[in-house]
């Protein structure tokens, strides 16, 4: 029998290995001994204790949050091999490109032979028939990549033949077309229109983006400096990016669906309805193993500033810096509609996360609304304050606005915006209260008021600043 051939029945003949892995063992195999040395960077599969090693991505350097990433070269440079290698080379890497049509593989594999003299393949593993391996291609205009995995949602302890991922990027800007688009806005600016403070915003397929990462995309819904918060959706089989952490603490309401998560050395399963508090610079990673989708509210607090990148990819937990290291618990919180207290007639609320639990820039809160209640009559407060709605409806009165509300609906009321909330609707309201920073001890939380039109209405001139006296309009 051949490795990875069926030998007998109705699929007779077919190989169960992709191309990908039979031509790189046979390139692997080919090549002289003082060769394959030189491709082989350590015979050792499984390291996982070793600097590089990831539990998601495992060998592999260009994984997830690695866009452009620039890795060293190593191992055998392509222009050593002979004219026949050098074909079984390139042959290879069309391998993990064959899903492009005939012309574009054809111009591209064109560009691959033309950097030959800056090509390396490297080689991890041994490379017998049996044996698991890892192997990398790159150059200027290629970084193929291919790894035997350990399980991660399989159960294989080591790497196993029948466990195979593979990686294609595209160095030098070229991930995602960054570069081509950076030349297009660079060759066409445009001056983006200033947008309307809207206090309402909705969840919204058409406004998600894809995030980079496997079955996950994302929809802003504020960027204020006390927060940036995200709806996210992570497919069934789908992940977030592997290990990281943050200089901000990070929140997830579950809202629809399950959620695996990693917090430092414990794995959380996380239901619906559900807090997943995690301190700034707690190493972390989450996916979703289903059955199904899953809905979260992504909650990043303090906001970073917005030149400033949000999560710091890292190998392993030990890999936070010192100085980022922290002792704050993290924790998973379902809510307990039995926990609930009653803070105005049928107004109730469950304290999720406040800075007695370590939550030391925001307070959430699970609330509940009973038809014909309400909270507290028109008021402000010196913190922003967000709300999303669960199930049912809410009425919201913002200055002299009224919003009616459903669920995967967001409120967004910055500090001093007067605002008002109740249930008109027959049925219980249930949403999630956003409060950052937290009220300060000693001050009211809430700050009654009465909000009233005057009837002193004032139109102002759009013409003001052409109508100034100075030579400085002309002059331009």
């Amino acid at each position: 029998m051949t490795l990875g051939v069926i030998d007998e029945g109705s699929d007779k003949g077919l190989d169960l290995y992709p191309r990908e892995a039979t031509l790189g063992l046979q390139l692997m195999q080919s090549l002289p001994e003082l060769q394959q040395k030189k491709a082989q960077k350590t015979a050792q599969i499984h390291e996982p204790d070793t600097p590089g090693w990831n539990v998601v991505d495992q060998r592999h350097l260009g994984g997830t949050g690695k866009d452009n990433a620039i890795i060293p070269n190593e191992g055998l440079v392509a222009s050593e091999l002979t004219p026949e290698h050098q074909e079984l080379l390139i042959a290879l890497v069309a391998t993990f490109h064959e899903l492009l049509p005939p012309a574009p593989l054809d111009h591209y594999l064109q560009l691959v032979r033309k950097h030959l003299s800056e090509t390396y393949f490297t080689w991890t593993g041994a490379f017998g028939d049996h044996d698991p391996f890892y192997l990398r291609i790159q150059s200027p205009v290629v970084l193929v990549e291919l790894d035997h995995h350990t399980g991660v949602y399989l159960t294989n302890q080591t790497p196993g033949k029948y466990h195979l991922h593979t990686i294609v990027r595209q160095p030098n800007g070229g991930d995602y077309g960054q570069e081509l688009i950076r030349k297009w806005k660079q060759s066409h600016p445009r001056i983006p229109a200033p947008q309307r403070m809207e206090y309402v915003r909705r969840f919204d397929e058409n406004a998600t983006f894809d995030t980079g990462f496997p079955k996950y995309r994302a929809q802003i819904l504020s960027f204020l400096e006390s927060a940036v918060i995200l709806a996210s959706h992570i497919g069934e089989g789908g992940c977030g990016p592997g290990w990281h952490y943050h200089h901000s603490d990070q929140m997830y309401y579950l809202v629809r669906g399950t959620m695996k998560v990693r917090l430092h050395d414990r794995e959380h399963f996380v239901p619906t309805h559900s807090l997943v508090f995690i301190p700034a610079g707690l190493p972390h990673y989450n996916w979703n193993e289903g059955p199904g989708g899953e809905t979260h509210l992504e909650m990043i607090i303090p906001a970073p500033h917005r030149m400033e990148q949000i999560a710091y990819m890292i190998d392993k937990p030990e890999d936070v810096p010192v100085e980022w290291q922290t002792s704050k618990k993290a924790y998973v919180r379902t809510v307990s509609r039995e926990k609930l207290s009653e803070l105005l007639p049928g107004f109730k609320i469950l304290p999720m996360a406040d800075p007695s639990t370590g939550s030391s820039n925001a307070m959430i809160m699970y609330a509940e609304v009973a038809p014909n209640a309400g909270g507290p009559r028109t008021h402000i407060h010196e913190f922003d304050q967000y709300y999303f709605v669960l199930e049912g409806e809410l009425t919201i009165e913002v200055a002299l606005q009224k919003h009616i509300l459903t669920r995967d609906m967001f409120v967004v009321l910055p500090a001093g915006v007067p605002h008002r909330q109740y249930n008109r609707s027959n049925v219980t309201e249930k949403h999630v209260v956003i409060n950052t920073p937290p009220p300060e001890a000693g001050r009211y939380w809430d700050y009654g008021l009465t909000v009233a039109t005057t009837g002193e209405n004032h139109y102002g001139n759009l013409n003001a600043a052409r109508e100034v006296d100075d030579d400085a309009f002309l002059a331009g």
